[in-house]
């Protein structure tokens, strides 16, 4: 396949003064969403605990394999995402003064998805702080297996892999970093994107499965 720089209007949706960084390319090659597909983990064989609630004050420990049918961190509340793969069925639900922390920021983190997601995170790391989100975002992943709407209001840096969703960027937090694939993709006015490769470092502590 060979790769072109195409008319980002053609194919994002983007208001009144949202900026795209850097070149945008598009793959001329015939694929259909069922080739985008075929690579997403099959969630069949999980089995989901059911729910976890990190309240005010509380600092939770997202760990590998880790699997409930909801996450809800309320305001105050910090859930701390280690390196490896967790899944989240219905519901991930961040609040607007919750946080979102790193174990080892960079190296790989990924969330799989098959519902719903609030995100409304906020960080103490400013989003000027561009090596901060860059290092985040070359380590963090979200896989949305279902059709459900993505709103990503808050700060965010990582790639988000959704086929069959609608994603909305820029609606609160206006500079995001990472790389993003989705049915459909609206980037609200006045909004920053910074690509970011999914590009994780290696740990000898994790071993992907």
């Amino acid at each position: 396949s060979k790769q072109v720089v195409f008319n980002e209007n053609e194919y994002v949706l983007k208001q009144k003064n949202a900026k795209i960084d850097g070149d945008v390319f598009f793959p001329i090659i015939n694929l259909s969403w069922d080739d985008y597909l075929c690579g997403m983990e099959d969630l069949g064989k999980i089995q989901y605990q059911n729910k976890k609630i990190v309240t005010s004050g509380e600092r939770y420990f997202l760990k590998d394999g880790d699997a409930y049918e909801m996450i809800k961190v309320e305001n105050g509340g910090t859930l701390v995402v280690s390196p490896g793969e967790m899944y989240v069925d219905s519901l991930l639900q961040i609040e607007p003064n919750a946080k979102i922390e790193f174990l080892s920021s960079g190296e790989s983190s990924v969330i799989h998805l098959n519902g719903r997601i609030i995100w409304r995170s906020r960080s103490d790391e400013p989003l000027t702080n561009t090596a901060y989100w860059i290092k985040v975002a070359k380590g963090f992943k979200i896989v949305q297996h279902s059709s459900k709407p993505m709103y990503m209001e808050g700060a965010f840096g990582g790639t988000i892999y959704a086929p069959l969703s609608k994603l909305v960027l820029g609606q609160d937090v206006k500079v995001i970093y990472g790389r993003f694939l989705a049915k459909d993709i609206t980037i609200h006015q006045y909004s920053k994107v910074f690509r970011v490769d999914y590009d994780p470092t290696v740990s000898s502590s994790y071993v992907r499965r």
